[in-house]
């Protein structure tokens, strides 16, 4: 009955005895714990009291040496001779490569002579600048001046050759090479071979612009090879520009002026060839009859077709159909020319 009376009190008790041994725990473990004296702190390495870690030193052992001969290297060198040889061997061709590259910029580059011109005043005409007739002035080299003289070294040297000319206008196809390609075929610097080798190239390509290009020099040299060229080509082009320049420059040959070229175009044994140039001379032989021309302008156009009756009589007798048919017609348009 006591314990029960003093309930409170027991509790107050424990509670305390609990609080005093929890603050001794606490402060018990600090007071307690070893303290680090600074100075007592070695920064030594800490060196091995045994024995043992002496058997493993380099002692009593022998040291494996090589000597190497710095002389043996050239031998080795020499060795190697034939492999640098083969790298050059391999290397050969892109070198050919390059060399052929910068030629062919070296011709597409364009090409300057330079002219050295006297800039001594000029002192006027006196007796000794004209010849014994009096008639021409007299240039110091000898030549009348006006008149060319020989052509020079570097003008020489600035001509190109025939396959020069055939990689210029492959490389770059202009209007204004072409022209120089023309004046060079007609100089007789370009072989005719080389010439249509070219035209042809370009009329076989089905670009309306490299056709045109090709019809553009053949019309600056009308002659009987460019027609044969244009005719044996004119079918198989397509519609639009070209074609219709082609079939113009076709019809031109029908002009008296170029009834020579006409012949020998129609002795051709292509019927193709034979029939186009048939069809030109039938266009211009009908332009002649036109009444809006002159009396005298239509005798003399007449009289240069009939040169061409023997060859038409003769194609009469040819196995193409349509080249018989036109021959009957024009032989027909000249007897009216003649009546």
């Amino acid at each position: 009955m006591e314990l029960k009376e003093h309930k409170l009190e027991i509790g107050i008790a424990i509670l305390c005895v609990l609080l005093i041994t929890g603050l001794f725990r606490v402060f018990g473990s600090f007071f307690s714990s070893p303290r680090i004296e600074v100075g007592n702190i070695s920064y030594e390495m800490p060196r091995p009291k045994s024995d043992i870690v002496g058997e493993f030193g380099l002692g009593d052992r022998e040291i494996d040496r090589r000597y190497k001969n710095p002389f043996d290297q050239k031998g080795k060198a020499d060795e190697r001779k034939p492999l640098a040889a083969n790298v050059k061997q391999a290397a050969a061709p892109a070198q050919a490569a390059r060399k052929a590259a910068g030629q062919w910029m070296a011709l597409r580059a364009p090409q300057h002579s330079v002219r050295v011109i006297d800039r001594a005043a000029n002192k006027g005409l006196t007796g000794s600048d004209f010849d014994g007739n009096g008639s021409a002035p007299v240039s110091p080299n000898g030549t009348q001046k006006g008149q060319a003289g020989a052509p020079t070294g570097d003008e020489k040297k600035d001509k190109l050759s025939a396959a020069q000319w055939v990689a210029l206008m492959n490389a770059q196809p202009t209007r204004e090479n072409m022209q120089k390609f023309v004046a060079a075929y007609k100089a007789g610097e370009v072989d005719p071979q080389s010439f249509y080798s070219v035209i042809n190239g370009m009329l076989d390509k089905q670009n309306q612009e490299q056709q045109l290009l090709a019809l553009y020099g053949l019309e600056m040299a009308p002659e009987a090879a460019g027609f044969v060229a244009v005719a044996q080509r004119i079918s198989s082009m397509q519609e639009g520009e070209a074609k219709t320049q082609a079939t113009a420059y076709l019809q031109s040959f029908g002009a008296p002026t170029r009834h020579s070229s006409l012949m020998v175009a129609l002795k051709n044994e292509n019927p193709t060839v034979q029939y186009y140039a048939a069809w030109a001379l039938q266009t211009g032989l009908s332009n002649t009859q036109d009444p809006r021309n002159g009396r005298d302008e239509n005798t003399v156009a007449s009289t240069s077709y009939q040169q061409f009756v023997p060859i038409f009589q003769e194609m009469l007798n040819s196995n193409n159909e349509q080249v018989r048919s036109i021959a009957n017609d024009i032989l027909g348009l000249l007897q009216q020319t003649t009546a």
